[in-house]
């Protein structure tokens, strides 16, 4: 995913080659964090869908009456592993996000700093 020293590895005829290079990392960056929160968003609400689900049939099993009921107390027991299973994926996701959102946060400084320093250096050059 990282694009390390992004243009460390290439050959540009002229700085401005560099320059348009560079900004197309930068955009392609900024989609993916975008991308990357809206398959977050969809993700979470998702999960959050089916934990409404579960803890509504929970409702409902209590409304019936009788927990001690046998087959009614495995029925809430695996709908309540059915919500700690979904509550650890909803965290799971949670570090997921941040760590791909720190990835790419990361990355798009560096292609920033990169681009600055190489637009100095053509205003640098210009002036002389």
């Amino acid at each position: 995913m990282e694009r390390s020293n992004s243009t460390q590895n290439f050959s540009f005829p002229n700085i401005e080659d560099k320059l348009k290079f560079l900004k197309e990392c930068i955009q392609q960056v900024e989609e993916q964090l975008q991308k990357r929160q809206k398959q977050k968003q969809e993700f979470i609400s998702e999960l959050e869908q089916k934990l409404c689900e579960v803890q509504t049939s929970i409702y409902y099993l209590d409304q019936m009456g009788d927990v001690r009921n046998n087959q009614m107390s495995r029925r809430r027991i695996a709908l309540e592993r059915e919500i700690k299973k979904l509550e650890k994926e909803k965290r799971v996701q949670e570090l997921e996000y941040w760590r791909d959102i720190t990835d790419l946060q990361k990355e798009l400084r560096q292609l920033r700093r990169e681009y600055r320093a190489v637009k100095v250096g053509l205003c640098s050059s210009q002036m002389r």
